[in-house]
């Protein structure tokens, strides 16, 4: 029992001592791997620049690549940024983007004002569309419009008329045409009108906190010419700054006169100062400011007219009330009031008629009745399409016109021993002297 459990005992030794020598042999082939990837990261590794050999490369990619193979992005909006001249900014807003941020102070270098506009991209599918709510860039474009009409008097009162008319947004279907305002045409464009988006229309209660009686009296007596345009300055930037706020719906002016109202109101530039910009002569220009404060005015008054159309509703709607009721009054005979006036006023009527034919057939009337009968006239015309010029008919006389003719005859032919006569004086020429 002995020997076998020993040669049991041997025989498992043998067997770990193989297994040993084998995980060394395979040991020993890692390393050699190990060893020959190594030797060939020093062969792939940088070498240096004099010992390095330039080859060409391959599979590099292009830096540029032709627009056409390229798909668009797919943007919410475009933004742009410049120095504000005038011919950048018009080609920006043919582009439509649209004014979001103008900077006060000039740049040391160039001295133009820094300014930022965007353009609103019509992206439904794209994410967070759905949190955008539509026309999405029109709160800053109106916070923009707003800070530059209050500060055209201050650090923008350099800006060319075009250029700060743009910059106001204005509305309507003409609002990217505002170049060439210094060529001296009055545009037949309109600014201003029904085309207000963001403005709400002046109410007459507020009018009245800008405006005094005494001021609509000076603005209606310059808009009849009765007064010179010095009078009315002090409500030029009022009106100025309400009208570019949309708030006059029904006036609608021209380009050049929008341009001298922004320029006077606005900017405080003198008319020798805006002759120089636009190129017209002073009256024109005076002629043109005239014609737009006429048109101010107008909407003024039709702003007075609504609310005073307010006020009488109340009493309109009394008066049509007080005529329903009376047309279903019924008298003690049985008619209702409407009919009982219907027939006096034929009564009346009836009375009127016979009146004016009495009034007619009376021989003081008669006297300038046309001469001659129906056959008269016949005769006279002889049968001819055409009247002549002069016909006379001879007219039979009434017995007053008798009666003075014979008291003229017998006049004529008196005894002038009958009364005294009256003695003729003599007139002394003044050349001759007087007589000898």
């Amino acid at each position: 029992m002995t020997s076998l459990n020993e040669d049991d005992d041997s025989a498992e030794e043998d067997d770990e001592v193989k297994d040993k020598e084998e995980d060394k042999e395979e040991d020993d082939d890692d390393d050699e791997d190990d060893d020959e990837d190594d030797s060939e990261d020093d062969e792939s590794a940088p070498k240096p620049l004099l010992s390095e050999a330039i080859k060409p490369r391959k599979d590099i990619p292009h830096l540029l690549i032709p627009v056409g193979e390229r798909r668009a992005e797919r943007l919410h909006w475009l933004g742009v940024s410049y120095g504000t001249t005038p011919q950048l900014f018009n080609f920006w807003r043919k582009a439509h983007f649209r004014l979001v941020y103008l900077r006060q102070t000039a740049n040391d270098t160039t001295g133009e004002h820094t300014a930022i506009m965007l353009r609103e991209l019509a992206s439904p599918d794209l994410p967070n569309a759905r949190t955008l709510a539509p026309q999405w860039s029109r709160a800053f474009v109106e916070d923009a419009r707003r800070r530059v009409l209050q500060l055209l008097s201050f650090k923008f009162r350099d800006f060319e008329c075009g250029t700060a008319l743009g910059m106001v947004d204005l509305p309507g279907k003409g609002r990217d045409k505002i170049a060439n305002l210094g060529s001296g045409s009055s545009s037949t464009a309109l600014v201003g009108g029904r085309a207000t988006r963001e403005g709400q229309s002046l109410t007459w209660d507020e009018a009245t906190c800008y405006f005094l009686p005494h001021d609509l009296k000076r603005l209606e007596a310059y808009a009849r010419n009765m007064v010179d345009y010095h009078l009315i300055m002090d409500l030029i930037p009022t009106l100025a700054t309400l009208f570019f706020q949309h708030r006059f719906p029904e006036a609608n002016l021209s380009y050049v006169q929008a341009a001298v109202l922004l320029g006077m109101g606005l900017q405080r530039k003198t008319i020798d100062n805006l002759c120089t910009e636009l190129n017209t002569p002073a009256h024109q220009l005076l002629a043109l400011f005239n014609k737009s404060i006429r048109k101010l005015n107008t909407a003024l008054k039709v702003v007075q007219e609504k609310q005073v159309e307010k006020d009488m509703e109340p009493s309109f709607a009394k008066a049509q009330k007080h005529e329903k009721v009376a047309d279903g009054m019924v008298h003690k005979g049985g008619d209702t009031l409407k009919t009982t006036l219907k027939a006096g006023d034929k009564e009346v009527s009836k009375k009127l008629k016979e009146q004016r034919k009495a009034l007619l057939g009376s021989s003081e009337m008669m006297q300038f009745a046309v001469a001659g009968t129906d056959e008269d006239w016949n005769k006279a015309l002889d049968g001819k399409a055409a009247a002549p010029k002069k016909l006379a008919i001879k007219r039979k006389k009434t017995e007053g016109e008798v009666a003075k003719e014979k008291e003229g005859r017998e006049a004529a032919f008196a005894d002038p021993a009958d009364g005294p006569k009256k003695k003729k004086k003599k007139k002394f020429k003044k050349k001759n002297g007087p007589p000898k």
